[in-house]
């Protein structure tokens, strides 16, 4: 099946007059000739040509990690230079759409589930970039992410109502973004890219390529465990990946928890926090049992909700950059100033 290109709104990024800088411009995936200073007048633009896009083919292939290495930054981003991907493509797209065709499917905690939030993305991307990656390539990456992202979240907020076609096209370009989607940092040869058989009921084994290696092997087993959550051979593991607070059990109110901020994203510390990190033994504990980081548009939406320790959840500061915190039990011991209390399920 050949790529099929749908309506988003992407961005190119030029060199600009003074040295080291940037200017970004924006266009509509569906006429990339033309080009616009600001996001508003791209965006009036991409709507206008809402009647005309073509209907969505479910194993249509969108630009990969390794497409946003390859190509020119000032280059519209092409269907083609995907790299070798490490799941085949046929079998993702079979899986991805049987979870948005479900009756009752939770789309936005599918979206939490399989998605990096940006903050998460940009720490992948610089992680897993090419040494000699031109600076305005990341910067493009980066800024299409964010683009999808946030036209993947005006869809998750019509909840029901959300057009399935459209959802599942904004996750699967978010998806096929994730720096581990595919390997290897040069030009690939045919026989490189020759494919994995593409069998779309391939079981989860069988749809990896084991060739496929990266700069954090750990990181890379994350990534291995949230693709396997779309698989049948994943369904109902993993359940209670968090520490302390007993999965499975009720949601009473009164059993206290604290979230600690863990990292945020180019940003210095927020009020009076201190934090005593460690972050091997978190990569360790993470490589070990996969949480998915849960993306919250309030502070009221975090305490709505009930907790198991170890959780994690990424929230806008005061300032608008974005923070990620973990769900730790506080067993007693003081609560640092600015942390969240949380309520936690079970003990």
């Amino acid at each position: 099946m050949s790529a099929v290109t749908q309506r988003v709104v992407l961005s190119r990024v030029y060199a600009g007059v003074a040295a080291g800088s940037m200017v970004t411009k924006y266009y509509s995936s569906l006429d990339a000739s033309r080009e616009f200073d600001d996001l508003a007048s791209a965006t009036a633009h991409d709507r206008e040509l809402q009647a005309s896009a073509p209907e969505l083919a479910r194993d249509a292939r969108y630009p990969t990690n390794f497409t946003y290495h390859q190509e020119k930054s000032h280059n519209a981003v092409p269907l083609s230079k995907q790299g070798p991907h490490t799941l085949s493509h046929a079998a993702l797209a079979h899986r991805l759409s049987e979870r948005v065709d479900a009756s009752g499917a939770d789309l936005r905690a599918l979206r939490d589930e399989q998605v990096l939030t940006p903050a998460r993305f940009r720490e992948a991307f610089a992680r897993e970039a090419p040494s000699r990656m031109n600076p305005r390539q990341e910067a493009r990456a980066t800024t299409d992410y964010d683009l999808l992202y946030a036209q993947l979240e005006e869809m998750l907020k019509l909840g029901a109502k959300a057009p399935r076609e459209k959802t599942y096209e904004l996750i699967m370009r978010l998806m096929q973004m994730n720096p581990y989607t595919a390997y290897g940092k040069a030009k690939q040869g045919k026989a490189r890219m020759s494919g994995k058989g593409e069998r779309r009921d391939a079981d989860f084994d069988d749809a990896f390529d084991a060739k496929a290696r990266f700069n954090s092997p750990e990181h890379y087993a994350e990534f291995k465990a949230m693709r396997q959550k779309l698989f049948p051979a994943a369904a109902g593991a993993g359940a209670g990946a968090g520490a302390g607070a007993g999965a499975g059990g009720g949601s009473p109110a009164g059993h206290a928890g604290a979230a600690s901020e863990e990292r945020k994203a180019s940003a210095p510390p927020r009020g009076e926090r201190k934090r005593e990190r460690d972050e091997g033994g978190e990569q360790s504990a993470s490589a070990a049992a996969v949480v998915p980081m849960v993306h919250l548009a309030s502070e009221e939406e975090v305490n709505q909700r009930s907790w198991n320790a170890g959780d994690r959840f990424e929230i806008a500061g005061h300032d608008g950059r974005y923070y990620v915190w973990t769900v730790k039990h506080h067993a007693g011991t003081p609560i640092a100033k600015g942390d969240f209390v949380v309520r936690l399920r079970g003990g």
